[in-house]
């Protein structure tokens, strides 16, 4: 039951926040839940079992301390600094998603099969609820009107359905496909073309590029492992290559347009990445939260707090590229370092069960991943869905006791 209602409130954590704002902070308070109850778990259950974390997990655990002591360092030596507290809170903020998958490793692994079953049967049931919901709230939207408009992209209004943003609806939907992949073929053997040829309906209407071009390239690259396992390779060149000309203009905007909030913060982070070279400017001084809620005197020094969109008056898009953050804050070191553990994490995820259930499985990661580099999802709240039901579906597959049928028997 406690995972039926996990799932719930992962997915739509960032609806219930329109109505509660206090739960703007729910992913925060449950990474320190979950990292408290694993500890007491680990303390347990460690002396029962031989080994609980694959020997990558434990080089991802010995990189997070390494991190850790060179922001400490960083922190400690820049002549830019940000307050004890926010310095706590951005390394925090920047490791939630490592910590979160640790947790949960620990939380979820001994999930039975029972649980597994009743689990199963409701997680791919409220997927279709979830499709026919929002289908009622797009029609009911093209008469009444009832949501913001974001912008208007493919022909009609970009919205978000109750989401904070669009990109957080299209990450929610994503997950949505990933669940109801992974969960028809063990409960079903099949896959269902039908829920992806919907879901990818929606997706269009958030019209966010890089969702959109994640989703056509997982598509042909599903295709590839299902149907044409002897040209897989040349399924992920067609599908990347797919995804490269269908955001060709996002990363345009991200990497090379030097009016836009994101590329003019990663230019930035190069550069303090050059002038603080190797460890970065410290915690909470660029692109950060931290570095927005005591506004950092980096961006005085660098020349860009007259930016739109990145001055004191109006500092929303400070947050919009995760690797400005990570280069600034830690050095092209730990960036470096940051981006081997996050490829680590995917790994993991996909040799869980190597073909096509690995690639189902890895969809989420994959898609923080890939989508980090052009779009700000990942240090949005929706990392807790994503990693949360990423793990939890490891933890199945690596249960000897839950072999069930799959698309690959």
């Amino acid at each position: 039951m406690y995972l039926k209602l996990l799932l719930v409130l992962v997915i739509f954590a960032n609806v219930i926040e329109q109505w509660i704002p206090l739960f703007s902070y729910f992913d925060e308070m449950l990474t320190v839940i979950f990292l408290l109850m694993s500890l007491i778990k680990y303390s347990v259950i460690s002396k029962k079992m031989k080994q609980i974390f694959m020997k990558s997990e434990i080089i991802v655990i010995i990189f997070v301390f390494i991190i850790l002591f060179l922001a400490i360092i960083s922190s400690y030596t820049s002549d830019v600094k940000n307050t004890l507290f926010l310095q706590v809170y951005s390394l925090f903020a920047s490791f939630k998603l490592i910590i979160l998958y640790l947790s949960c490793r620990i939380l979820f692994i001994d999930i039975k099969r029972k649980t597994f079953e009743s689990f199963g049967k409701f997680a791919l049931k409220q997927t279709y609820w979830f499709l026919y919901v929002i289908y009622l709230l797009f029609f009911l939207n093209l008469i009444f009107n009832i949501f913001q408009k974001f912008d208007h992209r493919f022909g009609m209004d970009s919205v978000a359905y109750g989401f904070s943003h669009p990109a957080k609806f299209s990450s929610i939907v994503i997950l949505q496909v990933a669940i109801n992949l992974y969960f028809t073929a063990k409960l079903k053997n099949r896959i269902s073309y039908r829920y992806l040829l919907l879901s990818f309906f929606l997706l269009l209407t958030s019209g966010r590029i890089a969702a959109i071009a994640f989703f056509i390239m997982l598509f042909v690259v599903l295709i590839s492992f299902r149907y044409f396992r002897k040209f897989v390779i040349s399924g992920i060149i067609i599908g990347i290559s797919g995804l490269l000309l269908v955001s060709n203009q996002k990363i345009i905007n991200t990497f090379f347009d030097l009016e836009q909030p994101r590329g003019v913060l990663l230019s930035t982070a190069f550069k303090i990445g050059v002038d603080y070279f190797p460890l970065g400017s410290g915690q909470g001084t660029f692109g950060s939260h931290a570095s927005r809620l005591n506004y950092s005197p980096m961006y005085y020094k660098y020349g860009i707090s007259n930016e739109w969109g990145l001055s004191p008056q109006f500092s929303q898009f400070i947050t919009d590229s995760y690797w400005a953050m990570m280069i600034g804050e830690f050095g092209f070191i730990g960036a470096f370092l940051v981006l081997i553990i996050l490829l680590i994490l995917y790994y993991n995820a996909y040799i869980t069960k190597k073909g096509i259930i690995g690639l189902i499985i890895s969809i989420p990661l994959m898609y923080l991943i890939l989508t980090s580099f052009i779009d700000t999802i990942i240090v949005s709240n929706s990392v807790l869905s994503m990693v949360i039901v990423t793990v939890i579906i490891i933890s199945i597959e690596k249960n000897s006791n839950l072999n069930l049928n799959n698309l690959e028997k």
